[in-house]
Parts: structure tokens; C-alpha cells; sequence
């Protein structure tokens, strides 16, 4: 069962979540709660993280990390600066991924949802979800449960653009 007395509203993650002092508590209660966790909540605590922000130790359900050291464990020291680059110029690093995707998405929609689109705007605005989406999808930084519904709003966006480019392309000539 969930132990509520040790929660603690994180400003780094925006919303309140368990504090452990030391790597170990927080491994050990992933070890006899993990279960009964996802039961409760559908997601599974797969991991510990520290938090610079709050100075503690907090668990989570994301298998992997988008930091630097982890990074490069799993793709060598190129290809994960290309991906930490693609995630800190998009949504920056002090967000989770989800997070900025969302309020990505939330931007695109905005610009679109004008009767006259910027067409230019809108399109540097698809590529660059498409290069996120792609840094995210390969390193799997997120749950395919987490990303899907965000990829599937962003393919709805992507034909709205596509349905309004025309009448952008037609007033700009004009």
C-alpha cells in the first residue's frame, strides 16, 4: 500500500510525489510496493531518480531517463548529444517530456486554429515535433501508453495543416 505521509508537492515535477532520503529506501519500497501500486494506478514504478530541485529521491514508471550519463549508456556519446539536443531546444530540461509535448501540441493547435494559418510557422512547428517524436519514440523516454495519444493529437493536427495549407498558399500568393 501507498505510504501518503511522506508526500511532498515537488516544484520540479508540478505536482506532489514520494521523497525518499537515500537511492536505497526508495529501491526498497519499489521492491514491496511495486505491485500493489499498479494495481491502484495502472503504472508500474520501475525506478529511482534523484531530484535536484528538491534534494530527495523519487520513483517512477519511466524506464529510461533523458539525461546525459543515461543517454550514453544506452547510444554512445554522439547519438545521445543528438537526442538531448532535439529534447532541450524543443521543450527544455527542466520539463517532462510529456509535459512539453503537450504544450507543444497545445501551441500547434492555437496557430492553427486561426481561419488564416501561418503556413511557414505551423510547418517549422510539425518538423519540429517530428524530430521529438522521433528522439522520443527511438530512445523510449516514454510509455507507448503516454506517447500514442500525443502522437495520434499530432497526426490530427498535421491533417488539419495539411486541409488549411491550401487556402494559406492561395492568400499569400495573392
Amino acid at each position: 500500500m501507498k505510504p501518503v505521509k511522506n508526500k511532498f508537492h515537488c516544484v520540479a515535477c508540478r505536482r506532489p510525489k514520494m521523497i525518499f532520503s537515500t537511492r536505497q529506501e526508495a529501491l526498497r519500497f519499489l521492491r514491496y510496493n511495486a505491485d500493489d501500486i499498479e494495481r491502484q494506478t495502472g503504472r508500474r514504478p520501475v525506478r529511482a531518480y534523484y531530484c535536484y530541485c528538491c534534494g530527495g529521491w523519487h520513483i517512477t514508471s519511466h524506464r529510461h531517463s533523458h539525461d546525459m550519463k543515461d543517454l550514453s549508456k544506452r547510444f554512445g556519446r554522439e547519438r545521445a548529444e543528438e537526442i538531448r539536443t532535439v529534447i532541450s531546444e524543443t521543450i527544455g530540461l527542466k520539463v517532462s517530456v510529456s509535459r512539453g509535448i503537450q504544450r507543444l501540441l497545445k501551441d500547434l493547435s492555437h496557430d492553427l486554429g486561426y481561419e488564416q494559418i501561418n503556413a511557414a510557422k505551423c510547418k517549422a512547428q510539425i518538423d519540429s515535433l517530428c524530430a521529438l517524436f522521433d528522439a522520443v519514440i527511438s530512445a523510449e523516454l516514454e510509455t507507448r501508453g503516454t506517447i500514442n495519444p500525443l502522437f495520434q493529437r499530432f497526426q490530427a493536427l498535421c491533417d488539419l495543416y495539411l486541409h488549411k495549407l491550401p487556402t494559406a498558399l492561395a492568400d499569400s500568393a495573392a
